[in-house]
C-alpha cells in the first residue's frame, strides 16, 4: 500500500494495526483477483481522497456500496498482508470518524458482508408513532426512529418541549437521539468552520448549529457507552437495527467532542465567545437542575397539566386552578418581591417560567381571561426555561 494512503489515527482515537479480518463467516460472494486491483480499492475506498483531508459524510444504513466491498475484500484474501494494510486504512477512516469500538465495527462489517442491497432496510418498527400516544411517548419514539432508521418524525423543537423536563433522560439511547436530533447531525455532520477572529457574537448566536449545540452539549459530552449498551438491551429495536444503533451512539459520541473542540478553538481565537460556547449553558443547566429539585412537586404539577391540556377531553382544565394558583402564589411568595420589578423577576426563572405559564394556561382554557392578561403581561418579557437545555441557549441569548 503507498504511503500516501495511509490513514494517520486523529486526535484522541485509538490506532488501527494491520490484522486479519474477525468478522468473515460463509455465505458472501468472494472478490475475484481483478476486482481487488490496487486501483480499484484506492477509487472505491476514496482513501487518496480521504488522506488529503475529506470525510466520508458517513452514512452506513444509506450506503452500504463502500462497505461490502470492504468487507469482501478482506473476507476474499484475509491472510494476505497486502490485504490487511488496505484493511487497516478502512478500518481507521471509520475509527476516525465514529471512535467504534472493535466489537461495533466488525459488527458493521459483518453486516455489510453479505448485504445484498446497497442501502439497510432498517425499519423501526417497535418505535412506531400514531396520534392517540401521550406527546411525551411520541416525542421519545420519534427520537428514536429517527437517529436509528431515518423514519420521519416530529420536529426538534417539539422534542424537546416534551423531553427536556428534567436534567436526566429515561434511558442512554433516547439521550443520544436527542443529541442527534437537536444538534441536527444529519444536515451537517461535523463542526464547519466558524468564521474568523472577527466573527460578531451577535452573528453567532443566530447560528443555528451553534443554537442546536448549547441545547445538548451537556448530554453529547456525557454520553456513556455501559449505560448505552444497558438501553439498548431493553430496547424494542430488533438485531440488525442494534448494529446501526450502536455505530450511530459512538457516531454522536464522537461528533460531540468534535464540535466542543471546534467551538473552544473558535471561543480561543474570539475571547468574548469563549463563555457562551462552555460555561454560560453549563451553568444555566446547574442552575435549572438546583431550581428542579426544590421545587419538584409543583413542577411536575404543571408538567402533568400540560399534557393533560395536550389530550384534551372535556376534564383536562377542570378544576386546574386553585391548585396552580396555588403553587404559583406559593412560589412567589418564597421569593419575596418587594416590587413589581421582582415580581417580573421571579417569573423569569426555570421554576417561575413553569409555573405561571402553567398557571396562564389553566386561565385561559377555563376562560377567566383578566387573570390570563395579566399572567400574559408578566410572562412576555421573561424567556421561556421549560427545561435544563432550553434554559441554557437562553443564557447564551442573554
Amino acid at each position: 500500500m503507498p504511503d500516501a494512503l495511509r490513514l494517520r489515527a486523529a486526535n484522541g482515537v485509538r490506532t488501527v494495526a494491520p490484522a486479519a479480518p474477525g468478522f468473515c463467516r460463509p455465505g458472501f460472494e468472494p472478490l475475484e483477483a481483478r476486482e481487488a486491483r490496487e486501483n480499484k480499492l484506492r477509487d472505491v475506498l476514496n482513501l487518496r481522497r480521504l488522506a488529503e483531508g475529506g470525510s466520508t459524510n458517513f452514512k452506513p444504513a444509506h450506503d452500504l456500496g463502500d462497505l461490502t466491498f470492504a468487507a469482501r475484500f478482506a473476507c476474499s484474501f484475509p491472510r494476505d498482508a497486502h490485504q490487511q494494510a488496505w484493511l487497516a486504512a478502512y478500518r481507521q477512516l471509520l475509527v476516525n470518524e465514529t471512535d467504534m469500538p472493535d466489537t461495533a465495527l466488525d459488527a458493521l462489517l459483518g453486516y455489510a458482508l453479505t448485504a445484498s442491497d446497497r442501502r439497510a432496510e432498517l425499519r423501526c418498527a417497535g418505535y412506531a408513532q400514531d396520534t392517540t400516544m401521550p406527546a411525551p411517548e411520541r416525542a421519545a419514539r420519534s427520537a428514536v426512529g429517527m437517529f436509528v432508521c431515518g423514519n420521519r418524525g416530529v420536529q426538534a423543537d417539539e422534542m424537546l418541549y416534551w423531553l427536556d423536563r428534567a436534567e436526566a433522560l429515561p434511558d442512554e439511547l433516547l439521550r443520544a437521539a436527542l443529541v442527534w436530533n437537536v444538534a441536527s447531525w444529519d444536515r451537517a455532520p461535523y463542526a464547519r468552520p466558524l468564521g474568523s477572529a472577527g466573527i460578531a457574537p451577535d452573528d453567532l448566536l443566530r447560528d443555528q448549529e451553534l443554537a442546536g449545540w448549547v441545547q445538548v452539549r451537556h448530554d453529547g459530552l456525557a454520553l456513556d457507552p455501559r449505560a448505552f449498551e444497558q438501553a439498548l438491551s431493553a430496547s424494542r429495536l430488533d438485531e440488525t437495527e442494534r448494529v446501526f444503533a450502536r455505530v450511530q451512539f459512538f457516531r454522536t459520541k464522537r461528533l460531540a467532542q468534535l464540535h466542543d473542540t471546534a467551538f473552544r478553538a473558535l471561543g480561543a481565537r474570539v475571547p468574548e465567545l469563549l463563555p457562551m460556547v462552555t460555561t454560560l449553558g453549563e451553568a444555566a443547566f446547574t442552575e435549572w437542575t438546583r431550581a428542579h429539585t426544590e421545587n419538584r412537586a409543583a413542577m411536575e404539577q404543571a408538567f402533568e397539566f400540560e399534557l393533560r391540556l395536550a389530550q384534551g377531553g372535556p376534564g383536562a382544565v377542570r378544576g386546574c386552578a386553585p391548585e396552580l394558583r396555588r403553587a404559583w402564589h406559593d412560589y412567589l411568595e418564597g421569593q419575596r418581591p418587594a416590587s413589581p420589578e421582582d415580581v417580573e423577576a421571579s417569573v423569569d426563572t426555570p421554576a417561575g417560567s413553569v409555573l405561571a405559564a402553567a398557571y396562564y394556561r389553566c386561565e385561559l382554557e377555563a376562560g377567566e381571561r383578566a387573570h390570563a392578561v395579566a399572567l400574559a403581561q408578566l410572562l412576555q418579557p421573561a424567556q421561556t426555561q421549560r427545561g435544563p437545555r432550553v434554559a441554557a441557549l437562553n443564557a447564551v441569548r442573554r
